[in-house]
């Protein structure tokens, strides 16, 4: 929140854009769910909680990490060596 006046950093209230998102100064953190999401077991996850708890930004950033292409080591590809396919 910008204290000189008041106001909200434009592009933040009501986003789900991850990218977005992660860039303002009113994200919190929530990464650990990828981490969950990954382990579980379930053939579909249900995620459920009320109206405005982030469902669709987390779904944001799970596809935003999901789509990041690494090499056999782990280490993320150099730009023109990625395919661009898209998983969602």
């Amino acid at each position: 929140m910008n204290t000189t006046n008041n106001t909200y950093q434009k592009g933040t209230i009501g986003s789900d854009d991850f990218k977005n998102l992660v860039k303002s100064c009113q994200y919190v953190d929530k990464s650990l769910f990828i981490k969950d999401v990954l382990k579980d077991e379930f053939q579909v996850p249900l995620i459920t909680r009320p109206r405005r708890w982030g469902k669709s930004s987390n779904m944001s950033m799970l596809k935003t990490f999901l789509e990041i292409e690494v090499d056999e080591h782990g280490n993320e590809l150099p730009e023109e060596q990625k395919k661009e396919s898209y998983i969602l």
